[in-house]
């Protein structure tokens, strides 16, 4: 609750600034919860879409990838691979309309294998083996990358809708890992909300009453 207030109070200095401090209520208002909203899109709580000790392994079958239901924020993965557990995980997703992945991070790796690799590309199956000219990204990682952005998406590389695919694998030792993808509005969104904010706030000052004279 503390950083809610706090987080409403520096929205309130942002609209102030913005020129609403002697600007009626309801505009006043109306500024604080389209600034908020722009706050709030991209602080969703982490989301647990997939946990190999719950939901079982991924699919080993690039012809059937395990689906995977992304939301707004951070999606994370949990799986193991290699040595017994398989040599290949493959996991699909969509991204609608108006949503795209800002981040695809490694927040743990663990093996006596430092080294494994995943690559992404676009449809809902993995039948292109290792042909590189048909992946929008592939890396090798592990221990050196945990912590960091794989696959070259970010704020400024997003990755747009649609629907894709993933294969990772580890031809040798047993490594589990932990995969947190970051999905957000398109800059499209972000844009439409501030016209329709900029349009409201027009609207309420040319049609707010006049003081009687």
């Amino acid at each position: 609750m503390i950083w809610v207030k706090s987080g409403l109070h520096r929205l309130e200095v942002a609209c102030k600034d913005l020129g609403m401090k002697f600007a009626p209520p309801i505009t006043r208002a109306f500024c604080l919860f389209s600034l908020f909203l722009g706050v709030l899109v991209p602080r969703v709580s982490a989301l647990v879409v997939w946990d190999e000790s719950i939901d079982g392994p991924l699919s080993a079958s690039g012809n059937a990838p395990t689906v995977l239901n992304l939301a707004p924020g951070a999606n994370t993965i949990r799986s193991s691979f290699g040595g017994l557990n398989g040599q290949f995980d493959y996991f699909s997703f969509t991204l609608p309309i108006g949503q795209s992945l800002e981040a695809f991070t490694l927040d743990s790796y663990v093996s006596s294998d430092a080294v494994a690799w995943l690559g992404i590309k676009a449809g809902t199956d993995w039948t292109i083996s290792y042909d590189t000219a048909q992946m929008i990204g592939q890396q090798h990682f592990g221990t050196a990358n945990i912590g960091s952005d794989l696959l070259g998406f970010s704020a400024g590389n997003l990755l747009g809708p649609g629907t894709y695919t993933v294969r990772s694998q580890q031809l040798g030792a047993a490594a589990t890992y932990q995969l947190d993808l970051n999905v957000v509005p398109e800059p499209s969104t972000y844009a439409l909300l501030l016209l329709t904010g900029a349009g409201a706030l027009w609207w309420v000052k040319r049609w707010r009453p006049v003081a009687a004279r």
